[in-house]
């Protein structure tokens, strides 16, 4: 324990007197730069956080919604297999006068 300890020490030691160093990219110190990427990666969480907690109350918004939703749908359903009833008789009337009008439409071409 006593060579970790003398180790921890020396290792924070140079750590700290790198960390006063002029960095060679720039005119700053490397502290500046470890400052610099604490603070962007602080303001980066934040940033996930707040993204985050917003798509939690979107979903528990949808969650919310969704039985309203399925009723809709299943409403339209309904409503949709209702009108094909109904216009089935029309439909078919339809399909019929088209068949006469070909019948005809033939007729002449022939003469």
């Amino acid at each position: 324990m006593k060579f970790f300890t003398i180790g921890l020490g020396i290792g924070s030691l140079v750590g700290a007197a790198i960390s006063f160093l002029p960095n060679a990219e720039n005119t700053g110190k490397v502290k500046d730069d470890v400052k610099a990427w604490v603070n962007d990666t602080a303001s980066d969480v934040n940033t996930l956080a707040t993204s985050s907690n917003s798509a939690s109350q979107s979903a528990a918004l949808l969650q919310a919604e969704l039985p309203q939703a399925q009723k809709t749908l299943n409403s339209l359903k309904t409503e949709l297999s209702n009108f094909q009833t109904s216009i089935k008789p029309n439909l078919e009337a339809i399909k019929s006068e088209i068949n006469q009008t070909m019948t005809t439409i033939n007729k002449v071409k022939k003469l």
